[in-house]
């Protein structure tokens, strides 16, 4: 009997079942629902890490996408201004020829005004100089 002890072991239940030879690993293979559980808690964290790396992937996309907007915002805004600055520009050189023009027009208004008070002048010089003539010729006769 004493033979038979050392080849048997007591085990959890009770019962003296054969002792784990060396090799084999002393604690005893997991139960069908042990492993079950352990099948579970193991997808379980395989689909929170998938969930955490689409979080994170979804996270760097809005990142990488509010970046690309506010590029495109600057861009925007530079546009913009660049814009506003040849309008400003265009809008000055456009005043400087108007005044230009306005000048010129004003200067030759003066001249063909002056040009037309000339000619009334030697005309009424010329009536002026007719009309004594006849008051000459009146008297003498």
């Amino acid at each position: 009997m004493s033979e038979l002890q050392d080849e048997m072991s007591w085990s959890d239940s009770g019962w003296m079942d054969p002792a784990p030879s060396p090799m084999e690993p002393s604690n005893p293979s997991p139960t069908p629902m042990k492993s079950v559980a352990a099948r579970a808690k193991k997808a379980a964290v395989k689909k929170a890490v998938a969930r955490a790396v689409v979080k994170k992937a979804v996270r760097k996309a809005r990142a990488k996408k509010a970046v690309k907007r506010a590029v495109k915002k600057a861009v925007r805004t530079k546009k913009r201004a660049v814009r506003r600055t040849l309008r400003t520009r265009r809008r000055a050189v456009k005043r400087v020829l108007r005044t230009k023009k306005r000048a010129a027009r004003r200067m030759a208004r003066t001249r063909r005004r002056a040009v037309r008070q000339a000619g009334r002048k030697v005309r009424r010089a010329v009536r002026k100089t007719a009309r004594k003539a006849r008051r000459a010729v009146r008297k003498r006769t």
